[in-house]
């Protein structure tokens, strides 16, 4: 415990030096991180962490701050005081840092003593950890995750399906994130935020929201043509970006969001949550596998069928020819982003795009059909229609010199959400066995088949978990805006050889 004339005096030099932040190394359980977390809060501190070796220590912190009110300020880490100040500057979380805990003690957490119990602590688990790995501790001497490294939290902007049905609730899922605010320009009665998410901050505007120095991460769930203007927002005003697809409506727009992210050191993602899906991630294992041999022709589907042309629509960009509207950016992105990422960037594109319901005008695109060619002599095909009167809509088809895989359905995840099926729920993400697929294989001169068990998912919630990870500076983001950019390149393309009749390099 701290005696008080200390604590005085230590407080009081925040007065005067009005640290931006503070690491407190090993605290006193939750006492100091209490009295100086206040103090460097109430002189314009924007953030405090908490270093602990000790995960169990960190848990027993992490319970305290909560009771006191504190934990959208006070960031509790489990690691190395030899090595997470540098990983607080390599993620953006910290000015000045970026080197070992001693030369960071008069710049960002000096207590005005030389002798200070916290850093003798420090020292003492510094040499546990060389001393070799406990039962707490992994081979690297960090400490496993029984507590989040860090808490983001997570500004959303919009509050409609995309919000309620596919972010809210694996952002939920995930420790490490809080979910803290929501842009809802026009609540109602039966439809607000602040009831549906008590205690979560409500704003009206964009603008407002990014101001909020708490907020770490920013979510774009609005229409396309908005997301170049809010992601801009966001990421100018010093927030990680995660944007819904498709990402923008052009590449140069995309191109520009990179480079506004690298500019402010901050992190861009695109929502390409179909990566997680279990079909896809099953075909992704038989071709890495080698169960397929050489690919050489790839389909992939998205058809459903509704021939009717909706009275009234509430998604109309899906259909309408608007900046970022129509169905090859509404599920072209999906299946065009899944192709590349398992087999890389083709060389020439070749796409048709109309209307399947057979209207006429060049405003609207129900549905289209894109191929894509690789130097190998392989080809994608990815096809949306909605005139497909089939019991059983195709999803894959994909052949290769050694065998074939084909699988029908979508993926069971985004239906179990949408009936309220959630993340933590029993048998969320699993495919029933009347809907696994089919390899057939060459055996003996005959083709043989047998049916391919669905793998169990890590779902969407991986997403998020992965994004993290990536914010932590220990992985790669889920999709990165730079990968997401290529595939609008894609269909930007694509739209291109549909109306000249051409196919076209990339």
């Amino acid at each position: 415990m701290l005696a008080p004339k200390r604590a005085e005096s230590s407080t009081n030099s925040f007065d005067v030096l009005k640290p931006k932040a503070m690491i407190e190394v090993a605290c006193y359980m939750g006492y100091s991180a209490i009295l100086f977390s206040d103090a460097v809060r109430r002189n314009g501190g924007d953030r405090y962490f908490i270093l602990e070796l000790n995960p169990y220590f960190a848990t027993a912190v992490d319970v305290i701050v909560e009771l006191a009110g504190l934990h959208d300020f006070v960031h509790i880490i489990v690691g190395r005081s030899d090595v997470v100040p540098t990983q607080i500057h390599h993620v953006g979380r910290c000015e000045g840092g970026g080197t070992s805990l001693r030369s960071l003690q008069t710049s960002i957490y000096h207590m005005g003593s030389g002798a200070d119990v916290k850093l003798f602590r420090a020292e003492q688990k510094r040499e546990a950890a060389k001393a070799g790995p406990s039962q707490a501790y992994n081979t690297t001497g960090m400490a496993e995750r029984t507590v989040p490294s860090f808490t983001y939290n997570v500004g959303i902007v919009g509050y409609g399906f995309s919000a309620k049905i596919f972010h809210i609730p694996f952002v939920k899922e995930v420790p490490q994130l809080k979910l803290y605010a929501v842009v809802q320009r026009t609540p109602k009665p039966d439809d607000d935020v602040e009831k549906d998410h008590p205690g979560v901050k409500s704003f009206r505007t964009t603008e407002e929201m990014v101001q909020d120095p708490a907020i770490d991460v920013v979510i774009i769930t609005t229409a396309p043509d908005s997301h170049f203007a809010l992601s801009k927002l966001a990421l100018e005003a010093g927030k990680h970006v995660v944007c819904e697809k498709p990402f923008t409506p052009t590449a140069q727009e995309a191109d520009d969001l990179i480079a506004i992210a690298k500019k402010n050191n901050k992190q861009l993602a695109v929502f390409q949550n179909r990566r997680f899906d279990a079909d896809f991630v099953t075909l992704s294992k038989l071709v890495k596998n080698g169960s397929l041999g050489r690919i050489s022709e790839y389909e992939t589907h998205f058809d459903r069928h509704r021939p009717e042309v909706p009275a009234a629509d509430s998604h109309k960009w899906k259909n309408k020819v608007i900046p970022g509207g129509s169905a090859i950016y509404d599920l072209g992105t999906h299946l065009l982003d899944q192709a590349v990422h398992l087999l890389g960037l083709p060389k020439r594109v070749t796409g048709f795009i109309g209307s399947a319901r057979g209207v006429t005008s060049f405003s609207y695109e129900d549905s289209f059909t894109v191929l894509l060619h690789y130097a190998d002599g392989s080809m994608v095909t990815a096809k949306a229609t909605v005139v497909s009167p089939e019991d059983e809509q195709l999803r894959f088809w994909v052949r290769g010199d050694k065998g074939s895989f084909k699988k029908y359905h979508l993926d069971i995840q985004e239906d179990q959400l949408k009936a309220g099926i959630m993340p933590q729920d029993k048998g969320y993400g699993r495919e029933p066995s009347e809907r696994y697929g089919t390899l057939t294989t060459i055996q003996n001169g005959k083709p043989v088949k047998e049916v391919v068990p669905t793998v169990e998912p890590p779902t969407y919630t991986e997403y998020y978990r992965k994004l993290v990870r990536a914010l932590d500076g220990e992985g790669e983001l889920p999709a990165s805006g730079v990968e997401a950019r290529e595939v609008i390149r894609l269909i930007e393309l694509a739209r291109e050889s549909s109306s000249t009749g051409r196919t076209l390099d990339v």
